[in-house]
């Protein structure tokens, strides 16, 4: 009986432990899938992250004009995005929450979350970059066409000096000469004041030649068209070419459209050694190009230039924001191309 009663009082006892342990596994289940839950949800932040970090990154390989090490930084990025992918897909589901996992997860979301920020300032940084370019690059044009402008006004205040200053006293100074022959004064060696006549004629013939080529009179008045075609008429082996209309562009690029093409034909005249050269003006779509080709010796584009004729030709292109293309190889001849926008 009192064996009886003992068990009897013991099955009370027996079942609240059993409650206890029961409570007590489902306690510690629970925490389980909620520490599970709280690692998807982790990895989940973690590959978003990533993703926008890989995005930024993708969306800047342009600027970067497709470094090689910016490629090799954006797929070390996706790598590191699979690798989340698989933690979330393959190890959490099997029960992967131990202390260590943890500790993994917490320091790849930490590394994600710094590579956005990075990412994200970078972005921003190359970007204030790249308007430092643009703005030193206007403001290089800016002072380019200021020295051009500039020497254009010397150029023609200095044909206008030279035309009627010393061709003045030219043209007194002939005047005097036919006036003592009219006059029936016999010089006392005719044959030494003819001489002096024709150099005094010459004289006047080289002036008025420096000071068209310093500033064309047709360039003000007729345009460039009719400036091109009577510098190239008097040059022997040149042929012109116009195509498109003639209607007159800005004033100031008329000017560097006609110096560059004076240049290039004076390089092609001096250098070459051309029995040809062909000027070529294309007005179409709202761009003019100038090509200048001669049948010269040619040479190497890719070796440096000896003298400042080409260098002079890229720095007027320049400040027209135009290209300038240079197809020519020794012994083949020589083809420049100019092109630039209108507007």
């Amino acid at each position: 009986m009192i064996c009886t009663a003992h068990s009897i009082l013991c099955v009370p006892a027996i079942r609240s432990n059993t409650i206890a342990l029961g409570s007590s596994k489902i306690h510690y289940l629970c925490s389980k899938q909620a520490l599970i839950m709280a690692i998807k949800i982790l990895l989940i932040v973690s590959i978003l992250l990533q993703l926008v970090a890989t995005g930024i990154a993708i969306g800047q390989i342009r600027k970067t004009k497709y470094n090689s090490v910016w490629i090799l930084f954006i797929v070390a990025l996706l790598l590191m995005t699979v690798s989340r992918v698989l933690q979330f897909t393959h190890y959490v589901p099997r029960g992967g929450s131990s202390p260590w996992f943890v500790v993994r997860i917490w320091t790849g979301i930490a590394t994600s979350l710094c590579l956005t920020v990075v990412l994200f300032y970078a972005r921003k940084l190359v970007a204030y970059i790249d308007k430092l370019i643009v703005r030193r690059a206007l403001t290089s044009k800016r002072i380019l066409s200021t020295i051009l402008r500039t020497e254009e006004k010397e150029r023609s205040r200095f044909s206008k000096d030279l035309h009627d200053g010393l061709g003045s006293i030219l043209a007194a100074a002939k005047y005097n000469f036919a006036d003592i022959r009219k006059n029936g004064h016999k010089p006392l060696d005719m044959e030494r004041y003819d001489t002096a006549v024709g150099l005094l004629d010459d004289s006047m013939r080289e002036m008025r030649r420096v000071a068209h080529h310093l500033m064309p009179e047709a360039l003000g008045t007729a345009g460039l068209r009719q400036s091109i075609a009577d510098f190239c008429a008097t040059v022997p082996h040149v042929k012109f070419s116009w195509y498109g209309d003639a209607e007159r562009l800005d004033p100031n690029m008329e000017v560097i459209i006609y110096r560059i093409m004076h240049e290039l034909v004076s390089n092609a005249l001096n250098h070459s050694g051309a029995e040809h050269i062909i000027v070529q003006v294309v007005k179409e779509g709202g761009r003019i190009s100038l090509t200048v080709q001669d049948d010269g010796r040619g040479f190497d584009p890719a070796s440096p230039s000896p003298g400042m004729g080409l260098a002079n030709i890229r720095a007027r292109v320049a400040a027209l924001n135009g290209n300038l293309s240079v197809d020519s190889r020794p012994g083949g001849g020589t083809e420049i191309n100019v092109e630039c926008s209108m507007a």
